[in-house]
């Protein structure tokens, strides 16, 4: 997969995750939805999202010969996605 393809699978993931807990991210200005979206550095490096103080999920990259793993795991540290960010063959 491509950064952007991953990317927007996260985004759509978090959106997901908002909208289970009655968000309204589909009729959010996009300021606001980013507003209240924050993210923060665990000690372990991973992105660790969260919707005003609620814990949405984590983000772990790991560094792979052929690319960037992106896991994605629950606030629990179970795992909900896993996908490869494939380095250029140029």
């Amino acid at each position: 997969m491509t950064g952007i393809e991953i990317q927007q699978r996260l985004e759509q993931t978090l959106f997901a995750l908002a909208r289970s807990l009655g968000v309204g991210v589909d009729f959010m200005e996009p300021i606001v939805l980013m507003g209240k979206l924050k993210v923060h550095r665990t000690p372990e490096k991973d992105d660790a999202y969260y919707w005003r103080q609620t814990p949405l999920m984590k983000v772990r990259r790991v560094r792979e010969e052929e690319g960037i793993r992106w896991i994605f795991l629950s606030p629990e540290g179970e795992e909900m996605a896993n996908y490869l960010q494939e380095f250029n063959k140029h």
